[in-house]
């Protein structure tokens, strides 16, 4: 009798210990997307405003010299963002040994492409509204997801997509609108367009890992310690008056913009990526 009796409390014991462990899972679960979320926003938000900084500064500091070369001096700015954040990308990840070249080919030249359409769009609007439609993102993904694998979309999608193009489109023109806004807005969906084309590609060859994998913190600390010493004799060049004041300020900007750039498109495409190949044709 005293077995049975103990039976119930045994019971209520262990559910209360497995619901105990369900909460913990969820807690640290809940943890990390939501320290991940904030990886994503604050790296996103400082790779576009550093690169902002430099597409801006470039210019002034260079243009009483180079005032003659005129359309060039206007696009070399965002190649160069887009040429040192692809750069930092190379040391700081490698390719995956398990995805075949392919996969591989495309994922770069989607997102070399994409991150110079980004860039580009900047040189024309602000970069919290390059930003802003560039989170239409996931909109763009539904819709090529319906279309390429004839995937089911809910009513909440139909109904929001044109609502977050509309706002994200309102929120980048400004009251005084110009007809430069207009190839910046172009841009930046572009990027859209050319990432959501990456990664249906990258899923149509069934890739179920990530193509990119951080390398060792020798390597990243090397590269860090590189940056350092470069902006260190800027400084000093720009304190002897060799160079024009505000350099290693722009500069730093330049560095921080591409290793803000590497962390954001890691988490992007270890998220995305995992969201794609989780979806069932």
């Amino acid at each position: 009798m005293a077995c049975v009796r103990e039976m119930p409390k045994c019971n209520i014991d262990r559910s209360f210990s497995a619901f105990r462990a369900m909460l913990s899972a969820f807690k640290s679960n809940g943890a990390t997307a939501i320290m991940t979320f904030l990886a994503w926003t604050l790296t996103s938000f400082l790779c576009h405003e550093c690169a902002k900084i430099f597409l801006t500064g470039f210019p002034r500091l260079f243009e009483p010299t180079y005032s003659d070369l005129g359309p060039v001096l206007h696009v070399m700015p965002s190649v160069i963002v887009t040429s040192i954040q692809c750069l930092t990308c190379v040391f700081c990840v490698s390719i995956s040994g398990a995805v075949t070249s392919t996969p591989v080919a495309i994922f770069v030249v989607g997102h070399v492409l994409a991150t110079l359409a980004t860039n580009s769009s900047m040189t024309y609007i602000e970069a919290a509204s390059t930003l802003a439609i560039k989170l239409t993102e996931p909109v763009t993904m539904a819709v090529a997801h319906h279309i390429v694998f004839e995937t089911s979309v809910t009513i909440e999608i139909i109904v929001s997509i044109p609502l977050i193009i509309f706002g994200s489109l309102l929120f980048s023109v400004k009251t005084t609108f110009q007809t430069s806004d207009t190839a910046g807005i172009v841009l930046a969906f572009l990027s859209n367009l050319i990432l959501t084309a990456r990664n249906v590609a990258i899923k149509k060859h069934q890739v179920n890992t990530a193509p990119v994998q951080l390398r060792s913190r020798n390597c990243i600390s090397a590269l860090l310690c590189v940056q350092m010493a470069i902006l260190l004799l800027v400084y000093i060049l720009e304190n002897e008056f060799v160079i024009p004041v505000k350099c290693s300020f722009i500069l730093g900007a330049l560095f921080v913009s591409g290793l803000c750039h590497v962390a954001y498109s890691y988490i992007s495409t270890i998220i995305v990526l995992k969201v794609i190949c989780e979806t069932r044709i």
